[in-house]
């Protein structure tokens, strides 16, 4: 049977149409929620394309509602449970956010994190879905703010923070994701402020603190407890107390003075209780000693008010977000004898840019009620802890 040429052609032709049909069909789209469980269309958030690639794997493509590209992927089962191969996710507007590997589900070898102006703000390794040797985060102008190793997903080894400036915040040593050995801590303008020491992340060892290079505290601990003598100088160099602790409790005499170095106040202890208290005035004539002898500063208004200035105010930073990042702050600051917030830094971190959000929240509180501290109203070290959680 003869075929002519013209009659050749349509048959490549139909040949051509049917092969097209059938990719479209072999290509499925499906609404779903981020996780890509499915979910009617008309509350569907994402919706993702399916289609078989080169390796025999289901390919994925997932986009927004409003039709940007959010995650490429690809996964070994057709129920998009194990994934496989490089993933990509993405800002919006098609951004690329997050790269790196899977393998049978687990994160595998270099993931990096971008910024939205394309810089790469974080490099982590992997093994086996935990992360393995050395992690660097990294502000959005390029200059490296945090660097350290990893060892079956904890933090080990030499670890340092850094401002956006590149000035050294903290340096130290941690042991399967404990604090280990000494570490010291640094202020935004280079300056020492702490050397403390470590045991399986608890303080144990000597303490000094420093106030713009003037020794202002020195002290003990013994596994997370205050003991032996501790003795305490305001930034002029004058005496601020004196006295000992026993597992974490006061104990004997203990001495507060004014910032003047006049004495204040001499209180006896027994376990933790006083049992005695003479208080002065500046001219050093006895006065009546009011209990609570230590009376913390307050929130106008008290904790709940506190805590409703805070979720108002906060704004989940949108890295973090991407990120998935969440977790507990704690922050400590100074309440000084006006009620103003000084010295704020964060002692339990999240993320540098979750860290960043807390510290500028605390800086919109008001003046505080000034606290109570044996006779004087001397500045008050507060710490809180301020919970980040993704709705």
């Amino acid at each position: 049977m003869k075929i002519n040429f013209l009659t050749l052609i349509f048959l490549c032709l139909i040949c051509f149409n049917v092969t097209t049909l059938f990719a479209k069909k072999d290509t499925t789209i499906v609404f779903c929620n981020k996780t890509l469980h499915k979910v009617k269309k008309k509350y569907a958030p994402y919706y993702i394309k399916v289609f078989k690639n080169k390796a025999g794997q289901f390919g994925v493509i997932q986009y927004t509602r409003d039709n940007y590209l959010y995650m490429r992927g690809s996964f070994l089962d057709e129920k998009l449970n194990i994934k496989q191969g490089v993933f990509e996710y993405y800002y919006d507007k098609e951004i690329i956010r997050e790269k790196g590997r899977y393998e049978k589900n687990g994160k595998e070898g270099l993931w990096l994190g971008f910024a939205k102006d394309g810089m790469i703000i974080s490099k982590d390794h992997y093994e086996s879905n935990e992360r393995e040797g050395v992690s660097l985060i990294f502000a959005k102008n390029g200059t490296l703010i945090s660097s350290g190793h990893y060892k079956n997903n904890k933090k080990n080894k030499l670890w340092e923070c850094f401002t956006e400036n590149g000035i050294l915040t903290s340096k130290g040593e941690y042991l399967k994701g404990n604090r280990s050995g000494s570490w010291v801590f640094y202020n935004d303008t280079g300056s020492m402020t702490n050397k403390s020491n470590y045991i399986d992340g608890k303080l144990s060892g000597e303490e000094l603190k420093w106030y713009k290079d003037t020794l202002v505290l020195i002290g003990q601990y013994e596994l997370g407890e205050k003991v032996g003598y501790w003795q305490s100088w305001y930034n002029n160099r004058n005496m601020n107390y004196a006295g000992s602790y026993k597992l974490g409790k006061r104990e004997g005499e203990w001495k507060f003075y004014f910032k003047s170095g006049n004495l204040a106040a001499k209180e006896v202890y027994v376990n933790g209780v006083a049992t005695d208290a003479k208080w002065f005035d500046e001219d050093a004539k006895p006065v009546t000693a009011i209990e609570p002898y230590e009376l913390s500063p307050e929130f106008p208004g008290g904790s709940s008010e506190m805590a409703m200035h805070i979720m108002n105010n906060f704004e989940y930073p949108e890295l973090a977000r991407e990120m998935g990042e969440q977790g507990t702050v704690w922050v400590e600051f100074l309440v000084y004898s006006d009620g103003e917030i000084r010295d704020i830094k964060v002692i339990v971190s999240v993320s540098s840019s979750i860290d960043d959000e807390v510290i500028r929240i605390i800086k919109l509180m008001p003046n505080w009620r000034p606290g109570l501290d044996h006779n004087r109203n001397s500045p008050i070290r507060y710490t809180i802890p301020i919970k980040c959680r993704l709705g």
